[in-house]
């Protein structure tokens, strides 16, 4: 570096300090407690039934613990991996509340194309049902929305704020027809 002019030593400096910026804030798969291969869950489904909501609509549900896995009407949900951590109060999550972070994957196993959005998961216990929230990043890549092919598969996570005390959870997945 020597050698260059002192205009391109003040751009390279300033282009890898840029590049180590974003290489060690950046989520990526690599992420802590992100599982490396995501289908590794997939080989078995469990036997839990989903439960019906109104208007003929459905619901996929499965246990909220690292390795579930339910299949019905050609979707597959995984409970990959899971995280749990006091919500911050300065987010306005009260006293007490909690974030729930959760690694899931989703496999057609069906015939038709299945589509998906981080709106169509949900945890749920006796209390209620939590939506996703959108404006958080978790601890790797997130799930967000897309359309899966027969066989095809893709996982993420997704964050939830429940109250204290809320749980023991199930992860709840919306079944509804490809648009």
């Amino acid at each position: 570096m020597a050698r260059l002019p002192r205009g391109a030593k003040l751009k390279l400096t300033w282009l890898l300090t840029a590049l180590a910026v974003v290489w060690i804030s950046a989520p990526g798969g690599g992420a802590e407690g992100t599982p490396a291969v995501a289908t590794a869950a997939f080989d078995s489904a469990s036997d839990l039934a989903a439960a019906p909501t109104s208007a003929g609509s459905s619901w996929l549900e499965v246990r909220l613990n690292r390795g579930q896995v339910v299949e019905r009407e050609g979707v597959r949900l995984g409970v990959l991996a899971l995280g749990d951590e006091p919500a911050s109060v300065v987010a306005g999550a009260g006293e007490g509340a909690r974030l729930i972070s959760v690694y899931v994957a989703l496999k057609n196993v069906g015939v038709h194309h299945v589509t998906y959005t981080a709106l169509d998961l949900e945890l749920c216990d006796d209390r209620g049902r939590y939506a996703s929230l959108e404006a958080r990043r978790g601890p790797g890549p997130m799930l967000t929305f897309g359309s899966l092919a027969p066989g095809e598969d893709v996982s993420g996570w997704r964050m939830f704020r429940v109250p204290a005390g809320a749980g023991p959870f199930r992860l709840a997945f919306a079944l509804r027809p490809a648009l």
